[in-house]
């Protein structure tokens, strides 16, 4: 007999099946693109290099020439041709108003393929976009459309579309409900990302990543741990749908993001707009496609911003921008993530977060020791724990002569004006002042009902009094010891001896509260803010050390990016230019400016942030380098460059426009391209009036972007000319028998610096 809870799944499934099945217009029953295969290789949303997957791809088994035929009656309303992209392409309008699109095509239909040929002929160009008047080529339901090819990228399959009237893609797999599939998604790891200076996951303020378990009897997922957090936390998730008959994995359908069985976040594969589709970076994590080579999805909102497919239903109230905050309650949640497939499988993952509560230096709770001395203010002095929860603390005091922290014993919270818990510090200036301290120097581990809520580093003053940053006291800060980019966020590491040493010197009178990750060394992930020269009494003081670290990392080529202002930096001749809301956070970041006799490569570290809203880099022509055939290149990780860019001014400086960090070296392209390999071979014979003309084609530096930089003509005669940009071959279309006798073939090809190969071959027909 079936239990509460399995009947109610059960009916859920039944619920999500049929909404489903009846979320596809009634008229629409539509026929399957490809009849000579099924099998999907990508399905819809799925991550591509800037952008979203709009339709699914068939597979094709590496081959070419299967028919392709139309899905419902219509007529043609688009078609294209081009070396890139969708390469060959149909758009049929439905006679019900939605679109087809059928991409990578070998070839057209006879009629169609006669026409676009005579307007490549007419443009000398293989790139057309065309708008045939309607109903000049009509097909009914089972037409051919065409064969399924490669042109454009990728191994030979069919890209296929189905959009509305608007032209937004929608998910195909929507009209076809029977296609079969037996699989629920599977669940494989979750990352919680801390987000805030003061986020930190397991004591530690960098991502905590934890393999999911299959739980059999529950036919779900599940952790064997119980993560403790505080702050701003990121999830995600990696997980892939499967399919029947195959082993590869697909992006879900969807998926939903509950707390306490609340839903907070949702992301949903229905429809797509080309207006958004290049958010696809802010849903799947591009620290992890780039570090881990994976594809996790967000469960939040990534530098303060959504994609167009993260929580759609705006009425959604319960819905947040970041699940897990700083105004989540204290305790433990039952989390569960449910993903979901379009023909109705789904399944969930289940697990348990510990949100720890937040510690809180208390300058201005009366009677907690704010009071004044001598027209200056002493304290603040206490520490009070979120909802006011009984604590107590684990204290060390740093001792300047063995240069080490040592036990101060633990402390029990007490309570002050309205029973808050709270622990006052004085008595540690006493026990410092014995060692011969000049300074209080703490680290504090708070701890509540077993749980170690966060470690500290805190300075505590005799007294309080303003200080002015100036460039005297920066050059002085030292003790930096090591800076390390985790997820695109600095890590710094102190020297706790130099600090101390700094602070004492300086006659550094300030209190803080500086969080540092639990173990034996100070590091801590750090305030991203400008400071303000003059330090004054109160919150300014709340995370000094990270505050210090950054001024004086600043000058050793490090800079701060406020997210709300224009950054603009001008070093060793290069500009960089970083608008304003690019991207939703403050950035930390490194920039090196190198060369041998003048400045040619510019680096900017961590090489996996993305801007979104992208960068400005300008710098001048290096001295000796032709200005017509010099660019910014961008360097792989493996060394390889990529061309990035090379708008040349009147002022002999060159421009890119980047979307990312990383290397970018001034580099100058003055190789032509090569051409080998051409057929018919040169003074060779053929025995056939349309014979394949075919050579190989390829720059190793600046490349093609116009397929007009290739001019190929047969007898003095233009030719259609297309590009097979994976295998570097190109293949001249013919669109006329020749006649008996020889005939001359010149290739004449550019990249797009003007290096210009010319080639001439001849044959006999």
């Amino acid at each position: 007999m079936m239990g509460i809870s399995e009947m109610k799944n059960r009916a859920y499934s039944l619920v999500l099946t049929v909404l489903l099945i009846f979320s596809v217009p009634l008229q629409a029953e539509y026929l399957w693109p490809l009849p000579a295969s099924k099998e999907l290789t990508s399905h819809f949303c799925a991550f591509r290099g800037g952008h979203y997957h709009a339709g699914i791809d068939i597979r094709t088994f590496g081959k070419t020439g299967y028919d392709v035929v139309a899905v419902e009656d219509g007529y043609l309303w688009r078609v294209a041709s081009n070396w890139w992209g969708y390469g060959n392409v149909v758009y049929l309008k439905l006679d019900d108003g939605n679109i087809a699109v059928y991409g990578h095509l070998l070839e057209f239909t006879p009629e169609v393929e006669k026409y676009v040929r005579e307007n490549q002929l007419s443009e000398k160009r293989f790139k057309v976009n065309l708008f045939p008047e309607k109903d000049r080529f009509r097909f009914k339901k089972g037409d051919l459309v065409g064969k399924n090819g490669q042109s454009g990228s990728g191994a030979p399959h069919l890209h296929f579309e189905i959009r509305n009237a608007n032209n937004e893609p929608m998910n195909p797999l929507t009209f076809y409900p029977d296609l079969g599939d037996g699989y629920k998604p599977r669940y494989e790891e979750i990352t919680f990302r801390p987000l805030g200076y003061d986020s930190y996951i397991e004591g530690k303020a960098r991502p905590y990543s934890v393999d999911f378990r299959y739980n059999r009897p529950g036919n779900n997922y599940v952790l064997n741990e119980v993560p403790s957090m505080r702050g701003e936390i990121g999830i995600e998730v990696k997980v892939a749908d499967r399919r029947t008959g195959t082993n590869r994995k697909y992006n879900v359908a969807g998926l939903k993001f509950y707390l306490n069985d609340i839903l907070v976040f949702e992301t949903e594969y229905d429809t797509l707009s080309f207006n958004t589709w290049g958010s696809v970076d802010l849903d799947y994590n591009h620290y992890q496609r780039i570090q881990n080579k994976s594809f996790y999805h967000n469960l939040y909102y990534p530098e303060g911003r959504r994609s167009s497919q993260q929580n759609p239903d705006t009425s959604c109230s319960t819905c947040k921008w970041i699940p897990i905050d700083h105004h989540s309650r204290p305790g433990i949640y039952d989390a569960r993530i449910l993903a979901y497939d379009k023909n109705g499988n789904q399944r969930e993952a289940r697990f348990k977060i510990n949100v720890l509560p937040r510690v809180d230096l208390n300058a201005y709770v009366e009677g907690l020791g704010a009071v004044r001395v001598r027209g200056r203010l002493e304290g603040p002095m206490a520490f009070t724990v979120q909802d006011n929860a009984p604590f107590y603390a684990n204290v060390e005091i740093f001792d300047p002569k063995a240069a080490a922290f040592i036990d101060a014993g633990q402390v029990m919270a007490g309570t002050g004006m309205e029973e808050i818990p709270h622990i006052k510090l004085s008595e540690f200036r006493e026990k410092a002042q014995s060692n011969a301290a000049e300074y209080t120097l703490l680290k504090i581990d708070f701890i509540s009902e077993n749980q170690r809520l966060g470690s500290y580093l805190v300075g505590l003053p005799d007294t309080v009094q303003k200080r002015f940053l100036d460039s005297a006291l920066i050059a002085g800060i030292d003790f930096v010891q090591d800076i390390n980019f985790i997820s695109s966020e600095p890590l710094i590491s102190i020297d706790t001896e130099k600090l101390y040493d700094f602070l004492v010197q300086n006659d550094f009178r300030a209190n803080f509260l500086q969080p540092i990750e639990s173990g034996d060394g100070v590091t801590f992930r750090p305030h991203l803010i400008e400071p303000l020269r003059e330090f004054a009494y109160g919150e300014d003081f709340l995370n000094l050390p990270s505050i210090l670290a950054l001024e004086g990392l600043k000058q050793q080529d490090y800079y701060l990016h406020e997210w709300h202002k224009t950054s603009e930096i001008d070093k060793n001749g290069f500009e960089v230019s970083i608008p304003k809301g690019t991207p939703g956070s403050n950035i930390f970041f490194k920039l090196e400016i190198s060369g041998s006799s003048s400045a040619t490569e510019i680096k900017m570290i961590p090489d996996d942030r993305i801007l979104f809203d992208g960068m400005k880099v300008k710098a001048p022509v290096p001295i000796g380098y032709p200005a017509e055939k010099t660019a910014f290149y961008g360097i792989s990780r493996n060394g390889e460059p990529g061309f990035a860019g090379g708008d040349l001014d009147t002022s002999q400086y060159i421009t890119a426009h980047l979307k990312s960090f990383g290397t970018y070296r001034i580099m100058v392209d003055s190789v032509p391209p090569e051409i080998r390999s051409i057929r018919p071979w040169d003074n060779s014979t053929v025995n056939t009036p349309r014979p394949s003309i075919r050579f190989f084609m390829d720059d190793e530096l600046s490349g093609f972007n116009s397929d007009t930089l290739l001019v190929v003509t047969l007898d003095g005669k233009y030719q259609i000319s297309e590009y097979d940009i994976d295998h570097k071959v190109v293949y001249v279309h013919l669109t006329e028998d020749l006649a008996p006798g020889r005939h001359d073939l010149v290739i004449t090809a550019r990249d797009r610096h003007g290096n210009t190969t010319v080639k001439r071959s001849s044959f006999t027909y």
